[in-house]
């Protein structure tokens, strides 16, 4: 999905795609990841989401930092979800700066482990008691078979079951702040990806192919 298309969705209007900003994919530090985009050339959205909390995870770089930035830039309150801290202090300095926007926060949760998942929730919670806008963003493909601290293989546990128990979690502050949206971020790897739900193939199948048939299933 593009990112004009993530603020479409979000605002439930037609975005101009000449405009869109484009995130290019790139190995990085042995994960297959976004990198970071140019959002120095996004242009000023003129509509407004002042009043609105949205939530983007992998909010440091790529598609989830333009989008973070292009909400920020419309008043909205984010909330930007990092694994890495000092990466994403960083981006939400870049945010705040360019947005002029200071209702932007940072909260750290490594989306392969379960448990932190739930104390994001639990932190969200603690500060917010409404949620308007859920974009599940980040995403990750692993060379050769890793496990999380859940005994998951670690790809499919990032891109598919992340944001499945997430969205979950958040579910009832996202019905109680009607209307309300939730956006999935997928992939093209998604078109070389099949469903195959019996055990030995959970065990091993490759990480790539986990990414495709997770991407799939979203």
């Amino acid at each position: 999905m593009s990112f004009t298309a993530f603020i479409a969705a979000c605002l439930g209007k037609a975005v101009d795609e000449d405009k869109s900003v484009q995130a290019y994919r790139k190995g990085r530090n042995q994960l297959v990841l976004f990198q970071d985009v140019d959002i120095s050339i996004m242009p000023t959205v003129n509509s407004s989401m002042q009043g609105k909390i949205c939530m983007v995870t992998g909010a440091n770089s790529g598609i989830g930092k333009a989008t973070a930035l292009a909400l920020a830039q419309m008043g909205a309150t984010v909330v930007m979800v990092c694994r890495d801290r000092a990466r994403g202090e960083e981006a939400k300095s870049e945010i705040t700066t360019k947005s002029r926007n200071n209702a932007v926060d940072l909260l750290q949760a490594d989306l392969s482990s379960q448990q932190s998942i739930r104390q994001l929730v639990e932190n969200f919670q603690h500060h917010y008691t409404h949620l308007h806008v859920l974009i599940n963003n980040a995403g990750a493909a692993f060379p050769g078979r890793r496990e999380t601290v859940d005994g998951l293989e670690m790809t499919f546990a990032v891109n598919y079951l992340a944001p499945f128990l997430l969205t979950n979690l958040l579910l009832d502050v996202l019905k109680a702040s009607a209307p309300a949206r939730i956006v999935n971020v997928s992939s093209a790897a998604h078109k070389s990806g099949y469903i195959q739900l019996d055990e030995s193939w959970l065990l091993c199948c490759s990480p790539m192919s986990w990414h495709a048939d997770s991407r799939e299933r979203e």
